[in-house]
């Protein structure tokens, strides 16, 4: 806080895979009990438009997988997943299974509950859960992996190298093991979580492209675009509304099938 504002520090392109970064406040993570109190200035609004769900929808997009593209055409699809569970007979059938089944296969757990539920995902969705094994796979021997649009995945250090190599006691191939599966999980993650960061980055140069006649000003947060704009411009919010909406129909992997939702809404302050 600086002068009675909320002044978070944004790191573009801060993380590996290309998703944006913040410090100062955790502006990426706001709780959604304080959302409320971020305000626009005077004679301005506060217009926020949310990718629901992007990483799951990405995942579908890159596997083919029809089926998960089908459960995320509504608006929730965690819900959707747990619709077609019903349907097919598989223990699926709670939203809040699903969500955890379906971030296993992104982030991959194994443990406990989260892996009782990944042979249930895996009947549901074998193209995903195979698309994010394969990506593992590669980076447990050290190899890289690529996002749709070419950012590659970082190389491994010579001190993986080493520690893969090692399996001359118990506890050396205990630690390559280890080593090895971890690096396995970021490749897993790599390739969907940064081409979501590509299909955000080119949602919102098509937002932008589309407002050039508007009078704004915008702050850019991966998955989520925010904008600024003066009151004269209310009488433009339909298309506003219209600009953002049609950023999400017609941005990157949309000729996929997967189904990408958005919610906007509107935050002004009283005059």
């Amino acid at each position: 806080m600086r002068n009675g504002r909320f002044r978070p520090h944004l790191e573009v392109g801060g993380a590996a895979t290309g998703r944006w970064g913040a410090s100062g406040g955790g502006a990426l993570q706001l709780p959604a009990e304080i959302r409320s109190a971020i305000l626009a200035p005077e004679g301005e609004v506060f217009l926020v438009s949310d990718g629901s769900q992007i990483e799951p929808r990405i995942l579908a997009a890159l596997s083919h997988d029809e089926a998960l593209a089908s459960a995320g055409r509504g608006t929730d699809m965690y819900a959707g997943i747990a619709e077609l569970a019903r349907l097919e007979g598989v223990a699926l059938t709670e939203r809040a299974q699903a969500k955890v089944g379906l971030l296993a296969i992104m982030y991959g757990g194994r443990s406990g509950e989260i892996g009782a539920l990944l042979p249930h995902v895996a009947k549901l969705f074998p193209r995903a859960m195979e698309f994010t094994e394969r990506a593992a796979r590669i980076g447990e021997v050290g190899g890289q992996v690529t996002t749709f649009l070419g950012r590659t995945s970082p190389a491994p250090d010579e001190r993986f190298k080493r520690t893969v190599a090692d399996r001359s006691t118990p506890a050396a191939e205990s630690r390559a093991v280890s080593l090895s599966r971890s690096y396995g999980r970021m490749t897993r993650n790599f390739v969907v979580q940064g081409t979501a960061a590509e299909w955000a980055l080119c949602w919102m140069g098509r937002v932008r492209s589309r407002l050039l006649t508007e009078t704004v000003s915008a702050c850019l947060c991966a998955p989520k675009l925010s904008i600024f704009c003066t009151m004269s411009c209310c009488c433009a919010a339909p298309s506003l509304r219209r600009s953002v909406s049609r950023g999400f129909c017609g941005s990157l992997l949309q000729r996929r099938r997967a189904c990408f939702s958005g919610r906007c809404r509107w935050n002004s302050r009283s005059q």
